[in-house]
C-alpha cells in the first residue's frame, strides 16, 4: 500500500512539485523532508475512490487533530498557570473550533493548495481540515517540537493578534446553565433552514415566553447567535 500511495503522489508535474515546496518552505520557513507527506495533506476526499480513502488528508486530519489538541493544551497550560481547568478547557474549545480553523487556514492561503475533483462543492471547512492534515503531516516531517513552534507562531499567534480566545463564545450553554439556576424552561426551536440564503433559523424561549432569534449555518451556529441575544434580555 505505502508504495502504491507514493508512485500515485509522484504523479504530478514538476511544476506543481516546485509550488508546493514553495508554498511549504515560506510558510514553515524550513525545507519540507517529505513532500510526499504535505501533499497528501492537500488531497481532499473527493479526489480518490471510495477504495482509495488512503489517498485522501483524512488520516492524517485525525493524527493533525490528535496533535493540536495537545500542544494546544501545553501552551494554554503554560500561558495561563492561574487559570482553572474549566477556563482551560473552554479556550481549548475556542482556538480548535472549526470556525477559527476555516479562518486560520485562509488566512495562511492554504486554499491555494487544495486538491480536489473538479465537481466538488468547496466550503471553508474543507480549508480548516487541510490545516489539521498539514499538522499531521508536519508532526511526521519534523517532530513534536518544530510542530510546537508552528502551531504557537502560526495558530495561537494569529488568534491572539485578530480574536481574543478566552472571550466566551458558548452563550448556549452560558444561557442553559443561568437556566438551571434559576428553574427556568430554556427552549430552542429550528425552522427549515432558507435554501437561498443557506442559514439555518432558531428560536428560544424561556418559560414559555419567545425571547429572540438567531440564525447561522448550521443549527448550532444559529442557537447559540439566538442564545447570545436571549442573553441580553434576560441578563443571564
Amino acid at each position: 500500500m505505502k508504495m502504491t500511495i507514493l508512485h500515485r503522489l509522484g504523479l504530478i508535474s514538476s511544476q506543481q512539485k516546485d509550488k508546493a515546496y514553495s508554498f511549504i518552505k515560506k510558510l514553515i520557513g524550513a525545507c519540507p523532508g517529505n513532500l510526499n507527506l504535505y501533499k497528501l495533506a492537500f488531497t481532499h476526499k473527493s479526489n480518490t475512490s471510495s477504495k482509495e480513502a488512503y489517498m485522501s488528508n483524512e488520516r492524517l486530519e485525525f493524527l493533525g487533530d490528535a496533535i493540536l489538541d495537545a500542544v494546544i493544551s501545553d501552551i494554554l497550560y503554560k500561558r495561563f498557570p492561574y487559570k482553572p481547568e474549566g477556563e482551560l478547557t473552554r479556550y481549548r474549545s475556542n482556538v480548535v473550533k472549526r470556525a477559527s480553523l476555516n479562518k486560520i487556514a485562509l488566512s495562511l492561503h492554504f486554499d491555494q493548495m487544495l486538491i480536489v475533483a473538479p465537481n466538488a462543492n468547496i466550503s471553508n471547512r474543507m480549508y480548516g481540515d487541510m490545516l489539521e492534515a498539514f499538522v499531521g503531516a508536519l508532526y511526521l516531517d519534523k517532530g513534536y517540537r518544530f510542530t510546537f513552534r508552528f502551531v504557537q507562531d502560526k495558530i495561537i499567534d494569529n488568534l491572539l493578534s485578530n480574536e481574543d480566545f478566552t472571550k466566551e463564545h458558548n452563550y448556549k450553554s452560558r444561557l442553559l446553565e443561568w437556566g438551571q439556576q434559576y428553574r427556568k424552561e430554556i427552549v430552542f426551536t429550528e425552522e427549515k433552514k432558507d435554501d437561498k440564503s443557506d442559514f439555518f433559523k432558531s428560536k428560544v424561549s424561556v418559560d414559555g415566553q419567545h425571547i429572540a432569534e438567531g440564525k447561522g449555518r448550521t443549527k448550532k451556529e444559529s442557537h447559540n447567535d439566538a442564545a447570545k441575544k436571549a442573553i441580553k434580555e434576560v441578563k443571564a
